[in-house]
């Protein structure tokens, strides 16, 4: 999973490539916004939820399912990779939502982190 940093809607597709040209699965998402900032969740505390974890644990669940659906088998081991405190802060709000999930959420250094 490549995060996209603080607020950002940013997608790093080169990111997502260098992981496929190494063999590996990549994911992204937009957290579910438009934008930079924090606008996106004024009077909308579903919006900053999506952002804060849901959007990042359904596309990694998604990711698993498809890439076990066509490799026949799910992936070993997960990496959360991020450019910014928004990358732990996500997986440590899973841990805490999830803590009885499977996927590990032990913080590695450089912001990426195993889910």
């Amino acid at each position: 999973m490549v995060g996209n940093g603080a607020y950002s809607d940013r997608l790093y597709y080169g990111q997502v490539a260098a992981r496929l040209r190494n063999g590996d699965v990549g994911v992204a998402t937009d957290t579910g916004h438009e934008g930079g900032d924090l606008k996106f969740g004024a009077g909308h505390p579903e919006r900053i939820v999506d952002w804060g974890h849901r959007a990042v644990h359904e596309s990694v669940v998604a990711a698993k399912t498809i890439t076990a659906s066509f490799y026949g088998a799910g992936p070993r081991l997960s990496y959360f990779s991020g450019c910014s405190t928004a990358a732990i802060k996500r997986c440590r709000k899973r841990s805490a939502i999830r803590p009885t999930s499977t996927a590990s959420s032990r913080v590695i250094p450089a912001t990426t982190a195993r889910i």
